[in-house]
């Protein structure tokens, strides 16, 4: 079919078709628009790899947008949401807009009701419908890519519970279903209700086979001679062999680094078979790799792509929660801008050492990797990939470190001073569209008659003209047709179905701004109302502003019982609008807050900081001058604090961010008790300069705080404890060869630059105040020693690199190549992956190494494929495990280049006869499994029933029952009745552990069933556990605990070794009154599996009695990835026990807590409080106890040689500890260590019930300094 024949399409389409080359339709695609793809007609497509899927959901969901809808693309992997939203953005030229949105899994995505297409994971699409995204009711067609991963045992019932919710949503929606070829596409299509396009064609003939020997053995039973010499490989000889042929080769291996690996090797041979122009080519990519970044990885990418090969770089990403600093000065997290219309957005980076404005040119997300997480001196948190490069001062200048190479004590750069100073909006135009202009009917009638009435649309001219408070988007359109300004034309508004006006002042002013900060700082904003909780003098203060500038009395509410705060409401909808839309309050209590999302200038900020300190901060005088003085700010949202941290340099100022680890704890804030739900983050301005330039740039308008302000900077002078402002010593052997070459001595720069202070600095010792650097920059007129010293970059010390658990990484390629994230400068390579993937397009680049995760995102078909590759670790099977055939034959299905090669071939390799015959039966002479619903497996079905009901879908065990016959399950049951016995079954337990209340059909989720749903957890884990804590009677300890949650469903146990059933068995009977429920007798089925769970247990108790890693590799015969694996999850697990023992009321959450903050630091009872101290880890900790001192507060007040010998003499170790402790004169100088002694944790002391301080507890292996919760990864 020719593309020009194509009905029911945009008019627009068939001419871009052809002139982005497509000029005749596949036969698949033919054979879809047959079926009515375009008409609104849903359809399953299963075709091959490569043969125009893509094309087919393109053609459904633009007609659908051209008939007045919306389209959703859903994708199974986060690295291909911006794959596909990179290919669809070439329809905006076509006035259609393109939003992606795969993360925030408690965000409705508001902005997304402006796109016509939407591309989102099958999970945040999960999360949009249980959150009530209004938009969803909207969607006219939904395309599945990859549905065949229905079948998924982890994706596949999300996938599956996900369509039949937008499917019950809409009935009429429209269902493009995009599979690979499997064994029952007819399944799926009526399961779908939909056509079948069922079909293996390719555009370009596949040969497949496996190499062995000296061969190619294809599937037609021919042969073909590709011979390995000597000690070459295989993947070589194919390498080799593809390139006399004048192909390329995609390899794919299991592991990023065996792709890298593989891709310097194989470059040894693409080098030989370049002609000069690839050469050439070839070097200026690896350049154009280089300048992107500096980096190792760059390096070793450059230098393979050089000479012809290539790994698949997926990017250098941060999580997604990072604060990306806008070029306005207002904060965006990561997740948030990837995937959004980001033409013409510009963020802050860095060019050499000045601060500058960056574009962002391209936005990046991956799947789940591991997560290093960089805490710095200044209190800022980075969570990274251990890839990401991070910049560093070095000899010749900025260098960019690898996250995973830094050090604690290294420091990195962030910004100094901010000189960001934007224009502010008007306020009236930032007003919802949908309140009402009061009585301007003059203006209105003066407008309309001052158009043409044509302009107008039947609403516009029947309402307008007429004595009505019209709508403001109404209202701003009129104006902006007459030539009028709307902003200047009205002075009140009304909220819609309101009656008193309220007075809106034009533009944004220092008492609308500093009343939001006020809210924000100790108020709430709710549908109608905002706020403020507080004293005489802030009520006071508020009243006077609402009723100066909106024209309103607020109302008081005196507070009554002791446990009420006095309080002061203006209820006017508008102005709660304002605020929750555009100065980042959430109306539903649960949610952060943000600084303003609108760009204020220097003074608007000034203001509103001011009434977040007045309301919020609290002033701390003390008369000494060691620091003790200090402005503070509490708040449980660590994105917030960070965003206030960053938003303070604007005006210069330095402040430190710690973490107050209180969540469940009685504690006092800013003069009341309260129970805190969560963590509380504390910011600090201390410092005589820095609380001086607080008050004449910000300051309090609070009486009493301000006057204390006065007062502490009156009596402590100049010179107490201050954020540090130093150049680390990187330049240090620079500034000395520098000297030397000009002969210039230590005293020859006294007494601009003290000897003593030099000559550490340049040895390496310590870093130089920069006051004292800036006169060596002039005393030595060196380009870069000036530049330094005069830089908009701050050296933030590293106090802690921590492993995290893997989370979705996200990234921006900027004009810069770095920008501001969490307030620290953070790298971005992701240009790396389009230069790569043209290059090979071009055939300059003969080879790419990938692994099967990556090749998912991989649009780059090549002559050969080459599957090296058949195993890959699966941790469901604590092993290496064969990749499907489905996903073997999806990897051969990238082979051929239509138009360029005369056929593709796909080769595994085989280094057996036994291995050939293997790989022929599995992968080459099979077809694709058959999909087959996995939501009936019990974690699957008993989550996503107690989901679909605590979200409201299903109210009634008929409403469940008949949301199930939507699903792919209830279409592969054959048996009759056996969905309503499942469904009974599930909602019996679901009942039986009160997760849900039941009355007649009628179905409704209980608190605890709400809060097991939010949590994430199983039902079943969840039943364990709090049947568990309800069966304790004394306090639990730790290893009933670990046992607890390791025997629940979302725990992978370790299994049972030969011989361990014995040792474990005794070890049940030794401690079986610490074991929480009931223990099943030895006799039973099931006592295996709660051997398997304590054997897990005790791992973890031994980790929290500070065995040393080595010993616990060995005793379980488990890897140290397998301990961080098992950690990461108990400290998941044991939260979610602390979060239902409150549920259910139970008293044992302080325990549970204990347990939790030991297994996260590897720690024992008594070194709890000394792990909490940034920069203190489970070593440092024990050899500070051993010392005799046992606490944050005898840390405080030790003798500091005891302190320097505790920490191996190690000074800015020692005074970093010394600081983050509170002490008040951290510094190490002329301190000599004293002779403490070190011993080591042993198999006596590695145990329960030693109490008090171990004997000789060095709590590790060796004398390393490793201070991450797990060791060295």
């Amino acid at each position: 079919m020719d593309v020009s024949e194509l009905t029911d399409v945009p008019e627009w389409l068939p001419a871009d078709l052809e002139e982005s080359g497509v000029a005749e339709l596949y036969p698949p695609q033919a054979e879809a628009v047959e079926a009515g793809v375009t008409n609104g007609n849903s359809l399953v497509a299963s075709v091959p790899t490569a043969s125009g899927k893509t094309l087919v959901a393109e053609l459904a969901m633009l007609s659908s947008v051209a008939r007045g809808g919306k389209a959703l693309y859903i994708v199974p992997l986060r690295a291909l949401a911006s794959e596909k939203q990179r290919e669809f953005e070439r329809y905006e030229d076509h006035d259609l807009s393109v939003g992606v949105s795969t993360g925030n899994y408690e965000s409705k995505e508001k902005w997304l009701a402006t796109c016509d297409v939407i591309v989102a994971t099958s999970e945040k699409v999960d999360s949009l419908v249980r959150n009530g995204a209004p938009w969803i009711s909207e969607l006219s067609c939904v395309v599945a890519d990859e549905v065949h991963l229905v079948d998924d045992r982890s994706r596949g019932p999300t996938l599956e519970v996900t369509l039949a919710k937008l499917r019950r949503k809409n009935p009429d929606i429209q269902m493009v279903a995009l599979s690979a070829t499997i064994g029952n596409p007819e399944v799926l299509a009526e399961w779908l209700d939909a056509e079948l396009v069922d079909s293996d064609w390719r555009p370009i003939d596949l040969r497949r086979g496996v190499h062995y020997g000296q061969a190619v053995h294809l599937e037609d039973g021919s042969q073909r001679e590709l011979s390995v010499r000597g000690n070459q490989r295989q993947t070589a000889a194919i390498v080799a062999d593809t390139l006399d042929e004048d192909g390329s080769t995609l390899v794919f291996v299991n592991s990023r680094k065996n792709a890298e690996a593989a891709a310097r090797r194989l470059a040894d041979i693409t080098e030989e078979g370049l002609d000069e122009a690839e050469r050439d080519r070839l070097a200026s990519v690896a350049e154009e790799i280089r300048d992107v970044s500096d980096t190792e990885t760059s390096d070793d990418l450059a230098e393979a792509v050089r000479r012809g090969g290539a790994f698949h770089h997926a990017g250098l990403c941060v999580t997604a929660g990072t604060e990306v600093l806008n070029a306005d000065g207002t904060f965006e997290p990561i997740e948030s801008i990837v995937g959004r219309e980001n033409e013409g957005r510009a963020v802050l980076g860095a060019d050499g050492f000045e601060l500058t404005t960056a574009e962002v040119t391209d936005t990046f997300e991956m799947n789940e990797r591991p997560v290093l997480e960089v805490e710095t001196r200044s209190g800022n948190v980075l969570r990274l990939s251990r890839n990401h490069p991070l910049p560093t001062l070095g000899a010749d200048g900025i260098e960019w470190v690898k996250a995973g190479q830094l050090e604690t004590d290294e420091c990195v750069a962030r910004p100094r001073k901010l000189d960001i100073d934007p224009e502010a909006p008007e306020l009236r135009s930032l007003l919802a569209g949908d309140c009402r202009v009061y009585r301007e009917y003059e203006t209105v009638r003066e407008c309309r008659e001052a158009i043409d009435p044509d302009q107008l649309d039947f609403t516009y001219r029947s309402t307008y003209g007429q004595n009505r408070n019209v709508r403001l988007d109404g209202f701003e359109t009129l104006c902006e047709a007459a030539g009028k300004s709307p902003e200047a034309e009205f002075t009140h508004v009304i909220a819609r179905g309101g009656h008193d006006p309220i007075a809106v002042p034009r533009s944004l002013n220092e008492d609308v701004c500093w009343t939001a900060g006020a809210v924000a700082g100790d108020g709430f904003v709710d549908e109608h109302c905002i706020t403020l909780t507080g004293g005489e003098e802030m009520l006071s203060e508020f009243d006077r502003v609402v009723y100066e500038q909106f024209e309103r009395e607020a109302i008081r509410a005196s507070g009554g019982a002791p446990a009420k705060t006095p309080s002061s409401t203006l209820g006017a909808k508008p102005i709660a609008d304002l605020f929750a839309e555009h100065f980042g309050m959430a109306r539903d209590g649960e949610s952060d807050l943000r600084l303003p999302s609108v760009g204020l200038s220097d003074e608007l900020l000034g203001a509103y900081l001011s009434g977040l300190f007045d309301a919020g901060g609290s002033m701390s005088s003390r008369s000494n001058a060691d620091g003790g003085t200090c402005v503070e700010f509490y708040s449980n949202s660590e994105s917030f604090v960070t965003q206030v941290k960053t938003a303070l340099l604007r005006f210069g100022i330095l402040a430190h961010k710690d973490r107050r680890d209180v969540e469940g704890r009685e504690t006092t804030i800013r003069g009341r008790g309260v129970q805190t739900q969560r963590d509380v983050y504390r910011l600090s301005i201390y410092g005589v300069e820095q609380l001086a330039r607080f008050r004449s740039e910000i300051g309090f308008r609070h009486p009493s705080k301000a006057a204390a302000l006065d007062e502490a900077i009156e009596r402590n002078p100049p010179g107490g404890r201050d954020q540090n402002d130093v150049i680390p010593p990187g330049l240090g052997e620079r500034i000395r060869e520098e000297r030397d070459e000009r002969d210039i001595s230590l005293d020859d720069l006294e007494p601009a630059v003290p000897k003593a202070t030099l000559s550490r600095y340049e040895n390496g010792v310590t870093p130089m105040k920069r006051s004292t650097f800036r006169s060596l920059a002039e005393a030595l007129n060196d380009p870069l020693v000036g530049a330094v010293a005069g830089s908009e970059l701050y050296w933030d010390r590293i106090d802690r690199i921590t492993e995290r658990k893997p989370e979705p990484l996200y990234d921006l390629s900027t004009s810069t190549a770095n920008f501001v994230a969490n307030g620290v400068l953070a790298h971005n390579t992701s240009e790396h992956r389009s230069l790569v993937e043209n290059a090979f397009r071009e055939r300059a680049i003969k080879v790419i190494c990938a692994t099967p995760t990556l090749a998912a995102g991989v649009n780059t078909p090549s002559r050969r494929v080459v599957v090296r590759d058949w195993r890959r670790y699966d941790g469901s099977v604590g092993g290496m495990a064969p990749l499907s055939t489905l996903e073997v034959h999806q990897m051969s299905g990238r082979a051929g280049r239509p138009g360029l090669d005369p056929y593709g071939e796909a080769l595994l390799l085989a280094k057996s006869h036994e291995e050939l015959e293997e790989l022929f039966d599995r992968y080459i002479w099979t077809d694709p499994e058959a999909v087959q619903s996995k939501l009936a497996a019990e974690p699957a079905l008993r989550t996503h029933v107690l989901a679909t009901i605590a979200s409201g879908f299903a109210d009634s065990r008929s409403g469940l029952l008949a949301f199930l016959e939507r699903t792919l399950y209830s279409t592969q049951t054959t048996e009759s009745g056996r969905l309503e016995r499942v469904a009974d079954t599930v909602l019996d337990y679901l009942e039986a552990n009160d997760f849900l209340e039941r009355d007649g059909d009628g179905v409704e989720a209980t608190d605890l069933g709400h809060t097991v749903s939010r949590l994430y957890l199983d039902p079943m884990s969840a039943a364990e556990i709090v049947n568990g804590l309800k069966r304790c009677e004394n306090r639990p300890t730790a290893l009933g605990l670990y046992q607890l949650v390791c025997r629940t469903p979302d725990m992978y146990q370790l299994y049972l070794r030969s011989g361990e059933r014995e040792r474990f068995t005794e070890l049940v009977y030794e401690r079986e009154s610490e074991f929480l429920g009931r223990v099943p007798s030895e006799f039973e089925d099931e006592f295996e599996d709660w051997l398997s769970a304590l054997k897990t247990g005790k791992l973890l108790e031994d980790w929290a009695e500070e065995l040393p890693e080595d010993r616990i590799t060995d005793r379980y015969g488990v890897g140290p990835g397998d301990i961080r694996g098992k950690v990461d999850a108990a400290q998941w697990l044991l939260g979610a026990a602390e979060r239902l023992a409150s549920e259910v009321g139970l008293e044992w959450a302080p325990a549970i807590r204990e347990s939790r903050r030991r297994v996260e630091d590897g720690v024992r009872e008594e070194l709890i409080d000394l792990t909490g101290v940034r920069g203190v880890g489970r070593k440092r900790a024990r050899r500070l106890f051993d010392a005799g001192i046992e606490s944050r507060s005898e840390l405080r007040e030790a003798d500091k040689g005891v302190v320097l010998g505790a920490l191996r003499g190690r000074r800015k170790t020692a005074e970093n500890v010394l600081e983050n402790a509170g002490r008040a004169d951290p510094s190490m100088t002329e301190i000599e260590p004293a002779d403490v002694g070190v011993a080591t944790i042993d198999e006596g002391t590695a145990r329960r019930g030693d109490g008090g301080r171990a004997a000789g507890g060095g709590g590790g292996a060796g004398d390393g300094e490793d201070q991450s919760n797990l060791g060295d990864f």
